[in-house]
């Protein structure tokens, strides 16, 4: 047994000598467990897991060649004892849908071998009939492109949907979209749609239950529906798509609550486009006169830029340089002035921050601003910003 096989045992976490099915059993956990596709919202996390599954998949393929040409004691007893001969050795066809869905994501993305979409979806497609979720999605992706295969938009949803039951978060977001532009494909295929996947379930409450029955269109409250099971798995895209169904479909204070939540969702996980969703609602309540909703949402802000999130402060640096606490119009134009006094100093405060978290071009702003202050409205808001407490983007 050579070194190199030595280590392909401990790459899988095996004993020397262990057992073919062991090594099997050993390789799907692994999978599971690195798979880059469970970390797609954290890209350092994202990039080691890839090199870790590159190491897994190279291990076991070494692993399956040497249990392949051993004999039963060398191979913990597996194999015929008819081994074939060098010379008729029969090529090794992968069986386990991991490793299958592994041969056709090297095709697919032309990684040591020529890329070759027909063969990866070939061998997707033999993956995903054994119920691997990863590869159900890819097969619906490559019928809903037309790649290697023949577009089908019916096939793509009816993979999407075998993936999505399995709680894989990107197929139920890309359902979700589907839905949202289900006017704009063909009756056969909403026809089809509304066979399959049957009518949306009706959810109520607000806040942890959202409540989607008064979203006009049914398309939307299905697509709600789906991207609700993503975004609860922490997908930042569904997330910010439910903030904006449940603003311009639902409406009202129920539908406002909902998307407030999910666009606060967003931007704690430091999405730039959650914090600006949080400042339209801001918008939507001044110009609605709901004091209470909209010092809500002030704090949910306030609470998203202490966590890092530099579109966040910006947001609050703006709002401080522009506000006027006076009346009303009684139309909405004045959005933040009943309730937001200007206040230069936390303005300065807000923009120093987030310089501090990275974001240059709050320097400028910054610098423009402190033409306007005295200087201890400068000292006051270099006060604040050294007393702030808040923390670098993404930090724990």
């Amino acid at each position: 047994m050579t070194d190199e096989i030595l280590r392909a045992y401990r790459s899988l976490d095996l004993e020397p000598g262990s057992s073919f099915e062991a090594a099997k059993q050993a390789y799907r956990e692994l999978v599971r467990v690195w798979h880059p596709d469970r970390f797609q919202n954290d890209p350092r996390v994202q990039a080691r897991a890839q090199e870790k599954l590159k190491e897994i998949n190279r291990a076991y393929h070494q692993l399956q060649s040497f249990y392949e040409t051993s004999t039963p004691q060398h191979a913990g007893g597996n194999f015929s004892s008819h081994s074939p001969s060098k010379t008729q050795q029969a090529p090794f066809v992968p069986v386990s849908p991991e490793a299958q869905y592994n041969c056709g994501l090297s095709l697919y993305q032309g990684k040591g071998v020529p890329q070759d979409y027909h063969q990866a979806y070939l061998w997707f497609h033999r993956s995903a009939e054994q119920g691997f979720g990863m590869a159900q999605y890819n097969v619906g992706v490559m019928h809903y492109q037309g790649q290697g295969v023949q577009k089908d938009v019916q096939e793509a949803v009816k993979w999407f949907r075998l993936a999505a039951a399995q709680g894989h978060a990107e197929a139920q977001f890309t359902l979700g979209r589907i839905y949202v532009d289900g006017q704009h494909v063909t009756k056969s295929v909403r026809k089809f749609i509304r066979g399959v996947l049957g009518t949306a379930a009706v959810l109520t409450g607000s806040w942890d239950k959202c409540e989607i029955k008064k979203a006009t269109n049914p398309w939307h409250r299905k697509a709600i529906k789906w991207f609700t099971l993503a975004a609860e798995q922490g997908h930042v895209g569904a997330q910010l798509r439910l903030s904006d169904l449940y603003l311009n479909t639902v409406g009202g204070p129920r539908g406002w609550d909902c998307g407030i939540k999910w666009a606060f969702r967003a931007a704690r996980r430091g999405s730039s486009e959650g914090a600006s969703r949080l400042r339209v609602y801001l918008g939507v309540y001044a110009a609605f006169f709901k004091e209470r909703g909209f010092r809500e949402v002030w704090h949910l802000l306030e609470s998203v830029a202490n966590s890092g999130n530099v579109q966040a402060q910006v947001i609050l640096a703006e709002i401080y340089v522009t506000a006027n606490k006076e009346a009303h119009d009684g139309k909405g134009g004045n959005r933040y002035g009943c309730y937001v006094a200007k206040n230069y100093s936390e303005a300065y405060k807000w923009y120093t921050i987030a310089v501090t978290s990275g974001y240059e071009p709050a320097a400028r702003r910054r610098d423009e601003l402190a033409r306007l202050m005295t200087t201890s409205e400068i000292e006051e808001g270099q006060r604040r910003a050294a007393n702030s407490g808040s923390r670098p983007p993404h930090s724990s």
